[in-house]
């Protein structure tokens, strides 16, 4: 099964950055069952729109930012719209299933 590519709604931010003062979203890729990110299959299609990969932000959730133009592409070439609100509750649900539990011992503290 392949990586499903998302994207969430424009929004507008305090920016400086000229190109985003319209308005920004994420292109993302959905975890799989198990909670991991196919990043080949999201720089593979961040290429196939024009996005060079020293945008890619892999810090908090794994992103590319985009612009108006580049999400109306990006819905174009297959990426599938995903409201940020749904967006956090499945990053949520992967970060549970990909974070290993931490036991306290209660004797050695």
């Amino acid at each position: 099964m392949s990586a499903r590519i998302i994207v969430d709604e424009l929004q507008r931010w305090p920016t400086k950055i000229p190109c985003f003062k319209a308005g920004s979203c994420h292109l993302m890729v959905e975890p799989d069952e198990h909670g991991q990110l196919d990043l080949e299959a999201l720089h593979a299609f961040a290429a196939s729109i024009g996005l060079r990969r020293a945008w890619f932000q892999p810090k908090s959730w794994p992103h590319y930012d985009l612009t108006a133009s580049k999400l109306a592409l990006a819905l174009r070439m297959g990426a599938v719209f995903v409201p940020a609100k749904e967006q956090a509750m499945v990053r949520l649900e992967a970060r549970r299933m990909t974070t290993p539990v931490r036991r306290v011992d209660p004797i050695n503290k």
